[in-house]
């Protein structure tokens, strides 16, 4: 089923509405929400949250992808997870990408409207070719791993890890091209 058929399944409360959007992007949820926490139990939960939220948001929303929507949903979930899992003094798998892009984007007591910084990424992310965009949205975005990245790219992980850092290093640049300094 497409996009557009699991929206208007969503819009018209049917209660087929979840397992199509589970059977089509369950997989891709579950992931995302396991590379940011490592934890199988924490990843269903957020995997549930993301189903829920998303039958409690479409409508009103109408979002042309189901499937970014749903990774959205889900990364913000899993990420409120983490932090409150290293609220408690537990680990997670993405505080090594965050503390990584730290050194890029300012701070949050730096006054920026988000909509720039936004703005911002989204033209770096437009500047670079598909395999680079892929490696940083897959590090920064999916939180996927240095290993697990070289295998999807079939580059080397010293690759890998190499071009993530130029990616950084263009970031920051781009971002201070733009007024927005760490």
């Amino acid at each position: 089923m497409n996009d557009s058929g699991i929206r208007d399944l969503f819009w018209t409360r049917s209660e087929q509405a979840i397992p199509a959007l589970a059977a089509k992007y369950g997989r891709l949820i579950y992931q995302i929400a396991m590379n940011i926490l490592s934890v199988s139990q924490d990843a269903e939960e957020c995997e549930n949250d993301t189903y829920l939220t998303v039958w409690n948001t479409v409508p009103p929303a109408t979002p042309v992808s189901m499937q970014a929507y749903s990774a959205k949903i889900v990364r913000y979930i899993a990420c409120d997870k983490l932090d409150y899992n290293m609220a408690e003094k537990r680990g997670g798998g993405a505080e090594m990408s965050i503390t990584e892009l730290e050194e890029c984007i300012p701070a949050s007591d730096v006054s920026l409207d988000d909509t720039e910084l936004s703005e911002a990424i989204d033209a770096f992310l437009a500047g670079l070719d598909a395999q680079n965009k892929a490696l940083f949205v897959g590090k920064y975005f999916m939180s996927a791993s240095v290993k697990e990245l070289a295998h999807m790219s079939g580059l080397t992980v010293t690759c890998v890890t190499t071009r993530l850092s130029r990616l950084r290093e263009k970031l920051r640049q781009v971002l201070h091209e733009r007024g927005i300094n760490k």
